[in-house]
């Protein structure tokens, strides 16, 4: 729907973006060109003195509140301030300007959609394409990097008490209502998937986070498959076996897969 109402607002725009250009007084060009300049100057302005001020304003006023959150860095609050990129919105605010006012034409109508259009065609196209551009040159990306690398660290730690919670609930079930064979079993395995997760946290410290062994483990996957595939096809098993284990190893194939794009965030 989302798409649809946009395909709709931006048809609408083209079709009175020709009724515009025909009706203009083309040899007023000075004045439309600088009412359009003036406007795209004060509208890209005007969010870049609002986002600062939301951004550093409150902090500096309540220490408090920047010892609790710290303001953004500067590169990014620049980044936010300067995708202001306008489209659907100010187009259907245009839009919806009336032709006439008590049987009066509705003053410099046509000038006010012109200055949409290009205030559309300068933050949509002129920001938009530079926008990568501008993120390289000050280094954003690192940045990011950084980010993603505390936050999978903290997922890693998050992971690892999960862990030491369940070898916890473990302890006090072993021997009671759970068979020793089981408990072992449970038990090897969490401490392998915790060994498993300290090791990735120290990879992420290293800056060294490898899918070497999630692409192992899609190897020995893989092989599950094609002997299953066999055994079915010589009709040792049959196909409701062979479709629940397949489930198995699809549910197995989607965890590690998950896993390793969650580790390689740091490197999009």
């Amino acid at each position: 729907m989302v798409y649809l109402v946009e395909s709709i607002v931006f048809l609408l725009t083209g079709l009175q973006a020709r009724v515009v250009a025909d009706t203009l007084d083309l040899t007023e060009w000075e004045r439309l060109a600088s009412a359009c300049a003036a406007v795209c100057a004060v509208i890209i302005a005007v969010r870049f003195f609002w986002v600062y001020l939301v951004a550093y304003l409150p902090r500096w006023l309540l220490p408090s509140l920047a010892a609790k959150d710290p303001a953004p860095p500067a590169k990014g609050t620049f980044i936010i301030a300067f995708t202001g990129i306008r489209g659907v919105v100010s187009l259907a605010a245009a839009l919806s300007i009336p032709m006439d006012s008590d049987g009066v034409a509705f003053p410099d109508r046509r000038l006010v959609l012109l200055a949409t259009f290009a205030v559309i065609l300068v933050t949509l196209v002129g920001q938009g394409f530079t926008l990568s551009w501008v993120i390289s040159c000050l280094g954003i990306a690192e940045y990011g990097k950084k980010e993603a690398d505390l936050d999978k660290r903290r997922e890693i730690n998050a992971r690892l008490a999960s862990i030491d919670a369940a070898l916890a609930r473990l302890d006090t079930l072993e021997g009671a209502v759970v068979a020793p064979e089981a408990a072992s079993a449970l038990r090897r395995r969490n401490e392998d998937r915790r060994a498993y997760f300290v090791a990735a946290c120290r990879d992420v410290a290293h800056g060294e986070l490898s899918n070497a062994a999630a692409a192992l483990q899609l190897q020995f996957l893989n092989a599950e498959r094609q002997s299953i595939d066999d055994l079915y096809l010589r009709s040792e098993i049959s196909d409701d076996s062979r479709r629940r284990i397949e489930r198995e190893l699809d549910l197995e194939d989607s965890r590690i897969r998950h896993a390793a794009e969650s580790g390689a965030a740091r490197t999009l």
